[in-house]
């Protein structure tokens, strides 16, 4: 600001020649270095500006990082508590396998001795309901015991080839007694 101030006084005195061409030389050197001087302090502020909205700027995500390593833990105990949840529902979901292969055996019937189904009046791929034995007597009256005597039957050689008889079926026996 003094070297313009300086400058418009050394331009009147040298056009009244009160002051040498080189005294107004040195002047308006001075005036345009001191202007470029300013322009480059401006633009050294305008930079150094710009420098601070940066650097704020990497504060701001500074404090965003730091709050986000902050819920770090938060975010590991979410994700273990999901983890736990999956492994408790693979071991729900085990104990129902569990529980439908152990059904699945009760299902299946094994018969104490080898032999052949006659009388049987449920086909595969039937829902039954359980039940114990049905009632022998719907009147109330108590169960009469039958009295069963032993028999030995005996047959010929041959005789069972095609499995006649069969448990369950119904004979009309003689007996000769001795």
């Amino acid at each position: 600001m003094k070297a313009q101030n300086d400058l418009a006084r050394y331009k009147q005195l040298v056009s009244k020649q009160e002051i040498s061409q080189q005294q107004y030389d040195q002047a308006y050197a001075a005036a345009q270095a001191g202007a470029a001087g300013a322009d480059a302090a401006r633009a050294a502020a305008a930079a150094a500006q710009q420098q601070i909205r940066a650097a704020q700027s990497r504060v701001v995500q500074a404090q965003a990082n730091l709050r986000a390593a902050g819920s770090g833990p938060e975010q590991v105990k979410a994700m273990r508590s999901r983890a736990q949840s999956a492994l408790a529902l693979v071991e729900e979901k085990k104990a129902a396998l569990d529980q439908a292969q152990l059904n699945l055996q009760y299902a299946t019937i094994v018969s104490p001795v080898n032999g052949v189904v006659t009388n049987r009046t449920v086909e595969a791929g039937q829902n039954v309901q359980p039940s114990l034995l049905p009632p022998e007597n719907a009147t109330g009256n108590f169960v009469k015991v039958v009295q069963r005597i032993p028999v030995k039957i005996t047959f010929d050689p041959g005789e069972t080839r095609e499995h006649v008889l069969r448990p369950g079926m119904s004979v009309v026996p003689k007996v000769w007694i001795r």
